[in-house]
C-alpha cells in the first residue's frame, strides 16, 4: 500500500510539472486533477512539492505606477499574489514564444517588449 501511494504521488507530481512547463496556472491544474478524482490534499502536496523543488531565477524589473496597478488588479481577479501573477505572465509568454520561430530581423528591445505585452507591435492585436 505504501508503494502504491508513492506511485500515485509521483504521477500527480509529474502531471503538475508538465502542466507548469506548458504554462498552466495552479488553478487550472487543480481543476483538472479534481476532475480526475484526486484529493485536495494530494493536489496541494504535489503543487507545493513542485514549487519547492523548481529552480527559480530571481528577476527584478522596474514598472511604472500604471502598469503596477494593472498587475495588482489582474492578480486580485485571478486570486494570485502579484509575484505569482507576474510569474504566470512571463511563463505563458515564454511558452507561446517557443511555438513561434524568431526571425533574425527582430530587434532585441522589441522582442523583449513583446514578451511582456499582450499586444503585437505593428498595430495587430494578438489573441
Amino acid at each position: 500500500m505504501e508503494k502504491r501511494g508513492k506511485m500515485v504521488e509521483e504521477k500527480v507530481i509529474e502531471f503538475v510539472r508538465e502542466c507548469r512547463r506548458r504554462g498552466f496556472s495552479n488553478e487550472q491544474i487543480k481543476d483538472k486533477l479534481i476532475e480526475g478524482g484526486w484529493s485536495f490534499k494530494e493536489i496541494d502536496e504535489a503543487i507545493n512539492f513542485v514549487k519547492k523543488t523548481t529552480q527559480k531565477i530571481r528577476l527584478c524589473i522596474g514598472i511604472d505606477e500604471e502598469v503596477a496597478k494593472m498587475l495588482i488588479r489582474r492578480a486580485k481577479r485571478n486570486m494570485m499574489s502579484v509575484e505569482e501573477q507576474a510569474e504566470d505572465i512571463l511563463r505563458r509568454s515564454c511558452v507561446s514564444m517557443r511555438k513561434k520561430p524568431l526571425t533574425e530581423e527582430k530587434i532585441v528591445g522589441n522582442h523583449f517588449i513583446s514578451i511582456f505585452s499582450r499586444r503585437k507591435y505593428g498595430g495587430e492585436k494578438s489573441r
